[in-house]
């Protein structure tokens, strides 16, 4: 009996931080899920708090052009939030935003500790009726790059609930996406790995407190840069360290050759990733990525490289990227 109360005070707990957010946009009213984090960021020692969903819920345009309600069904209260005021990570290719919320209104809400956890089980359920308690269990059947892929298929207004170990009640990952396909077209759902979405948002907010660099000042706030066109200098250079170009701006490849398989880089405007699996059709959604980031693993996540590490010399090449910061990217 224990047991089954803590159960459910946990659950309780989460659904206390899931709200329904709701805006218009083009003259058409939007909606759909998000929760309300603490991540280690810079670290565990200084963690930041806010929102999060999937960037098919909020994405750029949204967040500066749009007042946004979070109505939180648990609590029956609602908060009015205006982005341009408060740090933002938006990115459409990591399939994640996150909106800070450190003012003093927000106190009295309920945060969730998130950690950087790499041990994620199998069986996982989302909340889809706060009030009911009721919820949709499913498997995670496959970790692929960032992306969790699992079994669980709901309507689109659930996207940006939180992903939940069934076994602990932690919170692995946010649901982003009900109709995506494998390389071999088949349809799946998606959720993004929590540590991989902490990793991204760390670099973007690492700029914000610290230079600004990756951000450009409008008159009530910070906003993200895009991502540059690069020049032919900055192409020439690249191609100086061992990356081509492709058909894609976004995507270079280090050749094969012999003994070494090729990579793909793809470029966003806060890091760069890399995959061993090649962009069939140049669908670049479809492949593994892994971001690169400082000390991050070199092991390939899904696959049939899994585990493995690349070649030395694109170990070198992912060293190299790292430590040119945005100079490639914004």
């Amino acid at each position: 009996m224990e047991g089954k109360n803590k159960y459910f005070d946990i659950m309780n707990k989460i659904s206390k931080s899931i709200c329904k957010i709701e805006y218009n946009f083009e003259e058409q009213n939007k909606s759909g899920t998000g929760f309300l984090v603490t991540l280690p960021i810079p670290d565990s020692n200084n963690p930041i708090r806010g929102l999060i969903t999937s960037n098919l819920i909020l994405n750029n345009k949204v967040l500066y052009n749009s007042k946004i309600s979070l109505n939180f069904i648990e609590k029956e209260t609602t908060i009015y939030l205006t982005p341009l005021a408060h740090f933002c990570f938006s990115d459409p290719f990591l399939n994640i935003t996150f909106i800070e919320l450190k003012n003093t209104e927000y106190d009295g809400f309920e945060f969730l500790n998130i950690e950087e956890n790499e041990n994620i089980s199998g069986y996982v359920y989302i909340i889809k009726d706060i009030k009911e308690k009721d919820i949709s269990k499913g498997k995670i059947t496959t970790k692929w790059g960032f992306k969790l892929i699992h079994t669980i298929s709901e309507k689109d207004e659930l996207l940006g609930s939180p992903l939940i170990s069934l076994e602990t009640n932690k919170i692995f990952g946010v649901y982003t996406d009900n109709h995506a396909e494998d390389i071999n077209n088949n349809i799946f759902s998606v959720a993004v790995n929590m540590k991989s979405a902490i990793q991204a948002i760390r670099i973007l907010y690492n700029s914000y407190i610290d230079n600004k660099s990756a951000f450009i000042e409008k008159e009530y706030g910070f906003v993200q840069k895009e991502l540059k066109v690069l020049t032919n200098t900055e192409i020439f250079e690249l191609k100086d360290h061992g990356l081509v170009t492709s058909t894609i701006p976004e995507m270079f490849i280090s050749p094969q050759s012999p003994f070494i398989t090729p990579l793909w880089f793809y470029r966003t405007n806060y890091a760069w990733y890399w995959t061993p699996t090649e962009p069939k059709n140049n669908y670049v959604e479809k492949s593994n990525w892994i971001i690169i980031y400082p000390g991050c693993s070199l092991k390939v996540i899904g696959g049939m490289f899994d585990g493995f590490e690349p070649a030395e010399r694109n170990i070198n090449l992912i060293h190299w990227l790292e430590s040119t910061g945005f100079n490639y990217l914004v």
